[in-house]
């Protein structure tokens, strides 16, 4: 992806930030062009939360948005999302890196052009979403819930997804050869396409009940 800070943008911080986001959504204006630090969001104070061009960095977003959210050409760096609700949002061309996303809910989303690089991803919620050209790089995505979800040219590189729900959710052409996938919940054809090692492989099969011998008995 491209940088997509923009080059001239306004920078503001703390309460002042929240003041114009608030204001923001009242005018049911898209917070545009914003560099945005230290900054404590409550979204359940917010009509709405629509950015664009903007950065944030060391924020905390917390509870949840009454209408549906959007981010377009924006990077959230060292930001805080444990347990936010952005469920039903749109993404495009998003970055996320470093972020504590733990219990993030982004059920029924739409994500088109986004990266997870380095977060902590554990507990994700992305049941029924449609996720297409994205990314996750060295993401813990232990006990995620990605079930029911369409994911389009996604890749996993060096992500963590022990424990993680993928029921109904079409894994065919995706390469989890540098992933850990202990323990992953699976309804039985999901992974069919899927690229794994043939450790993994033979530990997928018994999670699936297959029984493995070296030699016929």
């Amino acid at each position: 992806m491209k940088n997509v800070l923009p080059a001239t943008f306004r920078e503001v911080s703390g309460e002042d930030a929240v003041r114009l986001l608030a204001l923001c959504a009242r005018e049911e204006e898209t917070a545009q062009g914003l560099y945005i630090r230290d900054a404590e969001i409550p979204l359940d104070s917010l009509a709405a939360f629509e950015l664009r061009d903007c950065r944030l960095e060391n924020c905390r977003i917390s509870g949840e948005l009454p209408a549906r959210p959007s981010m377009v050409e924006t990077v959230l760096e060292n930001c805080d999302l444990a347990g936010a609700d952005l469920s039903g949002g749109a993404l495009r061309r998003v970055e996320f890196r470093r972020c504590r996303a733990t219990g993030l809910l982004l059920a029924r989303s739409f994500g088109h052009h986004v990266l997870w690089e380095e977060c902590v991803c554990r507990f994700l919620n992305l049941c029924a979403a449609d996720w297409k050209k994205t990314a996750f790089h060295a993401c813990d995505l232990s006990g995620a819930s990605i079930q029911e979800t369409r994911l389009q040219s996604v890749s996993f590189t060096g992500c963590n997804l022990t424990g993680a729900e993928l029921f109904r959710t079409p894994l065919a052409g995706i390469d989890f050869t540098s992933d850990e996938l202990e323990g992953i919940a699976l309804g039985g054809g999901e992974l069919r396409g899927a690229i794994v090692t043939p450790y993994q492989a033979s530990e997928l099969a018994r999670l699936l009940g297959v029984v493995i011998r070296d030699e016929p008995t």
